[in-house]
This record gives C-alpha cells, sequence and structure tokens, in this order.
C-alpha cells in the first residue's frame, strides 16, 4: 500500500529506502552544523570533542552508526564552508576544488597525523610540526606552496 500510487488508493512513496535515506542525511547535516539540538551537543561532547567524526571509527548508538554510514553520499552533496575547522579534516576533505592530499601528494605522505583537524592544525604556532622530519626537496618545496595559502 505504500507504494501504490495515490490515485489507487495508496501513499504514493516512490522509493521508501530513498525517504529514509533522505532523512538520516538531514541529521547528518544538523550534525555538521552544529544545530541547537540536545542530541548534537551530546553527541559532539561525548564522542569528538577532539576529533573529526568522518576520520575516526564509528562510535555510539545503532542509530548514529547508521547515520554515519551516508558520510560519502553527504559529502558528495555538502560543500565545506571555513569556520572552526573542527568538523573538516586537513588532508582528506575537500577545502579548495580537492583535498589538500591529492594537491600535496608528496607531501600528505610526511603528516604526522592525517585525520587531524582543519582547526588544530590552524592552531598550532609552527606548521612544519604537523610533518614528519627529515623531508625531500620536492617534499619541502609542496610544504612552502602549502604554507603560503
Amino acid at each position: 500500500m505504500v507504494t501504490v500510487p495515490k490515485f489507487k488508493g495508496g501513499l504514493g512513496v516512490k522509493d521508501l529506502y530513498l525517504q529514509n535515506e533522505a532523512f538520516l542525511i538531514k541529521h547528518h547535516a544538523k550534525f555538521y552544523n552544529r544545530a541547537e539540538i540536545p542530541w548534537v551537543s551530546f553527541v559532539w561532547e561525548a564522542y569528538y570533542q577532539q576529533k573529526v567524526p568522518h576520520l575516526t571509527a564509528a562510535r555510539g548508538s545503532f542509530w548514529w552508526k547508521d547515520i554515519l554510514k551516508l558520510n560519502a553520499k553527504f559529502s558528495y552533496l555538502a560543500q565545506c564552508i571555513f569556520g572552526k575547522g573542527n568538523s573538516m579534516g586537513l588532508c582528506h576533505d575537500v577545502l579548495f576544488q580537492q583535498p589538500l592530499s591529492t594537491t600535496y601528494p608528496h607531501l600528505f605522505q610526511y603528516a604526522a597525523n592525517q585525520n587531524i583537524s582543519l582547526g588544530q592544525a590552524l592552531m598550532q604556532s609552527d606548521l612544519l610540526q604537523l610533518f614528519r622530519l627529515p623531508m625531500s626537496r620536492q617534499t619541502y618545496n609542496e610544504f612552502l606552496e602549502f604554507s603560503s595559502i
């Protein structure tokens, strides 16, 4: 009865799986935008105070883990906007046209922590502390270009 068209007495739902997925992605958007909702505050404080949610292992209830499974679809639909930077990864998230790990492939092989958030990276007084030393000349050239942006 759910997928039967309305003119035949049903609810007219085209694809229930797709509608449920869209509903869960709405929760994803509320979470990443830190909406003023109690469950959003609770999940951030309980699991992700110093971590980027999509760069860590799934933690929490079965409901929340189901929402996190939609990370790839959400990141395809969403666009990162600079704010505090605590929900964006430095290496793997698309900050400009593509992830920094593909823009500077040699440099991010030397990253000390590939799952560091953009906010934590910007709090470093010396960007060189984010990377392992010694570096090759090509890697250092990429570092100089990276540090200028």
